[in-house]
């Protein structure tokens, strides 16, 4: 169970489900997209795009009917950060065999990933009362060394402190305008097509939709290559050849060789600071980041804020 409908037809595609023979006792969906499957086999549903249907309203029809849902023998949790609420951990303590309390379940979350559930505290006390063997990650296996102290540079954050590998520094680029962003874009691009980039392994990531982005929803890269905007497609309709459009929110647990941040005009508050999180960390090779310039102070900062972890976590490299 997960929270973001990318990564559920991610997994889905990556396990090839389907091989309904090797997988048939396996399920992957979003914990909403789960509600509902199994709501509308005994009514219609009428669905709601606000908070409180999926936070309050969803969840409490959906326990109104898991006593007839065939429990299931494992629950994992993905997204944690999103699903520890009061009404969700009900809903899957009711399809567990066992419970929460006697069940075999697992969850993973990272906290700093935390841009949708305001209960994640709470949730995550409730869920510790069932006295979970715990474990927190201190490797790095996505980002190079240079992208995750970046990443603590400009927003706080840490991702595991200690690092597989080294690579290549990342570049912050200002822009005035939507038009010198663009310029500065199509240059990125023509500049890692001349190195021998596979183009089909960038991501472009904004907190905008792709007709709202500086982009404006169109493909400013032709004839240099195509441009796919991928927030409601399944992997199997990607095309491999071309760039990804992808909103930052809607990418969330997933991640490319090349990211490419677009359209950030703030820092320092939290929920910026968590969504250039979720934006930074998606990159394992190349990050490359376009920001207002109206906004330079902000980073200088956050920067002046977070230099000291940054030296703690050099420090412990380099121990370790």
């Amino acid at each position: 169970l997960c929270y973001n409908r990318m990564l559920e037809k991610y997994l889905q595609a990556t396990l090839d489900m389907s091989s309904k023979l090797k997988y048939q006792t396996l399920k992957i969906r979003t914990l909403h997209g789960f509600f509902i499957e199994e709501i509308r086999k005994k009514q219609f549903i009428e669905i709601k795009e606000n908070n409180i249907f999926f936070e309050k309203d969803l969840p409490e029809l959906f326990l109104k009917y898991a006593p007839a849902i065939e429990k299931f023998d494992e629950v994992v949790i993905d997204e944690g950060q999103d699903l520890l609420t009061f009404e969700y951990m009900l809903c899957i303590d009711a399809i567990l065999k066992g419970g929460l309390e006697k069940g075999a379940w697992q969850c993973f979350y990272d906290e700093n990933q935390n841009i949708y559930n305001e209960e994640f505290e709470n949730g995550l006390s409730n869920i510790k009362i069932y006295n979970p063997t715990m474990f927190s990650l201190s490797v790095n296996c996505r980002n190079t060394r240079q992208i995750g102290l970046d990443t603590v540079m400009v927003t706080g954050h840490m991702p595991a402190c200690r690092f597989r590998v080294n690579g290549e520094t990342i570049a912050r680029e200002p822009y005035r305008d939507y038009k010198e962003e663009r310029e500065k874009l199509i240059k990125t691009i023509k500049m890692l097509k001349g190195q021998g980039i596979d183009l089909g392994k960038v991501v472009i990531l904004s907190p905008r939709s792709y007709e709202k982005s500086s982009l404006e929803g169109k493909n400013i890269f032709s004839p240099i290559c195509l441009l796919q905007e991928i927030t409601r497609l399944s992997p199997e309709k990607y095309d491999s050849k071309a760039i990804k459009y992808c909103t930052i929110q809607s990418y969330k647990g997933l991640e490319a060789d090349v990211a490419i941040v677009i359209d950030i005009d703030s820092f320092e508050d939290r929920e910026s600071r968590m969504l250039n999180y979720v934006a930074w960390t998606r990159a394992k090779s190349l990050l490359y980041v376009f920001y207002d310039k109206s906004v330079e102070c902000q980073i200088e900062n956050v920067i002046g804020e977070t230099m000291p972890l940054l030296l703690k976590i050099e420090q412990e490299n380099n121990i370790s």
